[in-house]
């Protein structure tokens, strides 16, 4: 009965971390550029269970166990893998000069508090010293460091050259991840690059006047998020009447007495 209830509560715990993650793609459903994380809730390693000390036999190579095992005895489940689509999201026109899309894998390059992070959120400005920026203020890089436009009278072609008065004035920093999920996220939908990732080539094009939306379709998510709670609410129903038939045993052995 006490493995019940830690079977059970190790089941609100999973649900609980899957809900948490679902309810964060929900709020940032319209953040440009944001990647929906997704938790695989998965069960425990089983025990294998048999029978100790019945029908053992003596053998030179030591005891032998002649019963079959009983079978196996569940452990929980946990969330056992959490990771971050990075499917395209759409692609909606806006027609403002600073607005960058990426079609492809790769991401824009920028800096913040003098490190370096990656995003796929192009909703760009022009600050005060004609640098282009996220609109969290950070600078994008180009290959040439901080881009200087002026001001938003420029325009980007596909391959991310930048022109101010039709004098290329540099190109986008435009990185490619193999393994995109060794990345970290950090917030302000920017990702860190870790010791484990692998920067490639980016097979990416560059839409001007365009914005990346999130991956995030809103309706999947509402329908996880209701069989999460069910699931969880289940768990939490279980606890309960297990804790009752715990109560119960126990006022009765006591009455006995």
């Amino acid at each position: 009965m006490i493995r019940g209830l830690q079977l059970s509560s190790q089941g609100m715990i999973a649900q609980q971390k899957k809900q948490e993650n679902i309810a964060n793609n929900i709020v940032n459903a319209n953040t440009n550029g944001y990647k929906k994380d997704q938790s695989v809730v998965g069960a425990k390693p089983e025990m294998f269970i048999h029978r100790l000390n019945d029908a053992v036999m003596e053998t030179s190579f030591g005891r032998r166990d002649l019963m079959p095992g009983v079978g196996g005895l569940g452990t929980g489940t946990i969330v056992d893998e959490t990771f971050t689509n990075f499917t395209q999201g759409n692609i909606v026109q806006t027609d403002r000069n600073a607005d960058l899309a990426l079609v492809g894998e790769g991401f824009f390059t920028v800096q913040q508090d003098g490190e370096t992070f990656l995003t796929r959120d192009g909703e760009f400005n022009v600050d005060s010293q004609g640098n282009l920026v996220t609109n969290k203020g950070a600078f994008v890089l180009g290959q040439n460091g901080l881009i200087n436009v002026g001001s938003d009278d420029f325009t980007v072609n596909e391959q991310g050259q930048i022109f101010v008065d039709n004098e290329l004035v540099d190109s986008l920093d435009i990185t490619g991840v193999e393994n995109p999920n060794s990345m970290l996220k950090m917030g302000e939908n920017l990702l860190q690059l870790t010791d484990d990732s692998v920067e490639v080539g980016a097979n990416t094009i560059v839409k001007q006047n365009y914005l990346e939306q999130s991956n995030v379709n809103l309706g999947e998510e509402m329908v996880d998020m209701i069989s999460t709670m069910r699931a969880y609410e289940a768990n939490q129903k279980a606890i309960h009447t297990q804790d009752e038939t715990l109560g119960k045993a126990v006022n009765e052995i006591a009455q006995l007495r």
